[in-house]
C-alpha cells in the first residue's frame, strides 16, 4: 500500500469510529441520565467530576515527580 493510501485509510476509519462513539455517547447519556439524577442527585454527579480531576491531578504530579532513584542515576 502507498503511503498516501495508508493515511488517508488511517484519517477515514478514525473518523468513521469516532462517529460511532459520538452516536453510542449520545445515546446512552440520553438514557443514563435521568437514572444518575434521580438516583444519585447533581452533588453524586458533581463529586464524581470532582473525584475524577482529583485523580488525574495526582497522576500527572506522580508522573512528573518519577522516582528517587531516577535522579540519582539508577
Amino acid at each position: 500500500m502507498r503511503r498516501w493510501a495508508e493515511i488517508l485509510t488511517t484519517l477515514v476509519l478514525f473518523a468513521i469510529v469516532m462517529s460511532a462513539i459520538g452516536w453510542a455517547a449520545n445515546i446512552g447519556i440520553e438514557q443514563a441520565y435521568p437514572w444518575v439524577l434521580s438516583n444519585i442527585g447533581h452533588a453524586g454527579i458533581w463529586a464524581f467530576f470532582v473525584l475524577l480531576w482529583i485523580t488525574g491531578g495526582v497522576l500527572l504530579y506522580r508522573e512528573r515527580a518519577g522516582r528517587a532513584g531516577k535522579a540519582a542515576g539508577r
